[in-house]
């Protein structure tokens, strides 16, 4: 069956290796975006500005969002 025929191809090697990596990459991202947000905010309390310049020398406004966590 048609069923049978995708549980059969999502249990391979190949695809199970290919989600884990998927995983780790989203776990890498999560990372990424955390760290990124802790620059900004540290940048933000260093210059007093919500403006940052980028490498292409574009203005960058700055927008945060709280939420709580506990």
């Amino acid at each position: 069956s048609r069923k049978e025929k995708k549980d059969r191809i999502m249990s391979t090697a190949l695809v199970k290796g290919y989600q884990e990596e998927s995983k780790e990459n989203m776990q890498e991202l999560k990372e990424n975006r955390e760290l990124l947000a802790q620059e900004l905010v540290d940048y933000y309390r260093e210059s007093g500005t919500l403006e940052i310049t980028d490498a292409d020398g574009n203005v960058k406004h700055m927008k945060f969002s709280v939420k709580l966590i506990g």
